[in-house]
This record gives structure tokens, C-alpha cells and sequence, in this order.
């Protein structure tokens, strides 16, 4: 991760590493790593939690895939091909959107199903749906738990427990 300014490891990605496989148990666990007290005084926002969400691999059901695997920041938050591919690595009917200004989109989807300013229900559709990353809420929610580094940010930024509900509006702000 890129943290401070400093790479640990993997490629940098908007001040951000995507990290490789499915990743430690813990975020400080690269050496030399922060501790868990540093790591949550490094996230300064909401929106900084939710970018390290959506290039964590946790986040879908058999860990292989991260929202960074099809919304790709160097290809214009897309993946750039004509179809995309979905979960576990079969093509998917449509290709896959960008999401630069996704919160100024007028309906999500090419369908038009989700009105504008519900980024939660996209974030959570795409999280469930078995096309796309494939992962029940309580074990994403159960993963991140096992964390030390989110449980401390879900603390500093919602004064509780990380939770289904907290995990899509961290994303939502990013």
C-alpha cells in the first residue's frame, strides 16, 4: 500500500496500491508496516476508507477480485474491453461502465434501474450479485471484522463497528 507517501508494495494506483491476491490478515502486516493506531490516523476521510475498499480483493466472494479488477483507474475506470468479464471469469452480456462522476449520473446501470444519488443499493448490487463479485453482506462484513486496521477506521469515521450499511456508504463517498 501507499501510505504517507511511502510504497510497501504492489502498483500505485491514485495513492493507493491494489493489492495483490487476496492479502494479509492485516493491513500493517508488509514490513515495514504501520500499526494499527497509525494505519487509522493515515485515513483522514470517509471517502480515503472507501478507496481502500474498493481495491481490497475481501470484497468478493473468493477473494480473487477487487472493484479495481473491472473498474480500472488507468483505463478510465473501466476495464476496456467490449465485454466484461464477470464472476468467476466468464463474460458478462454488457461491458463495464466507467465511474468517473458516477455520483452525477442521472440513472446507474445501462438498464437505467437505479435512480441517481442511490450509489449504496449499486455498491450493494454489485457486491451480491453473482455476476460481479459474488459475496453475502455478513461475510464481507465478517471479513473486514478480522482486521484490526478497519475495525480502528470504522471506529474514527462511524463510532462503531464496521457494518453492511457503514461498508456501502464509505464506498458511496468514495
Amino acid at each position: 500500500f501507499v501510505l504517507l507517501g511511502a510504497v510497501v508494495g504492489g502498483p500505485v494506483v491514485l495513492g493507493w496500491a491494489a493489492p495483490d491476491g487476496p492479502g494479509p490478515k492485516s493491513l500493517a502486516s508488509a514490513d515495514p508496516g504501520p500499526t494499527a493506531a497509525a494505519y487509522a490516523l493515515a485515513l483522514r476521510t470517509k471517502e480515503e476508507l472507501g478507496r481502500l475498499l474498493f481495491f481490497d480483493r475481501r470484497l468478493s466472494g473468493d477473494t480473487g477480485i477487487s472493484c479495481a479488477s473491472c473498474h480500472q483507474p488507468e483505463k478510465g475506470w473501466t476495464d476496456g474491453m467490449p465485454l466484461s468479464a464477470g464472476y468467476p471469469g466468464t463474460l458478462y452480456f454488457r461491458n463495464t461502465p466507467a465511474l468517473l462522476n458516477a455520483s452525477k449520473m442521472p440513472v446507474y446501470y445501462w438498464d437505467g434501474r437505479f435512480a441517481s444519488g442511490d450509489l449504496e443499493s449499486v455498491i450493494r448490487d454489485h457486491l451480491a450479485e453473482a455476476h460481479f463479485m459474488n459475496i453475502d453482506g455478513l461475510l464481507l462484513v465478517e471479513r473486514l471484522r478480522q482486521v484490526a486496521e478497519y475495525e480502528a477506521a470504522f471506529q474514527q469515521f462511524y463510532g462503531g463497528d464496521a457494518s453492511y450499511g457503514r461498508v456501502l456508504n464509505a464506498m458511496a463517498a468514495f
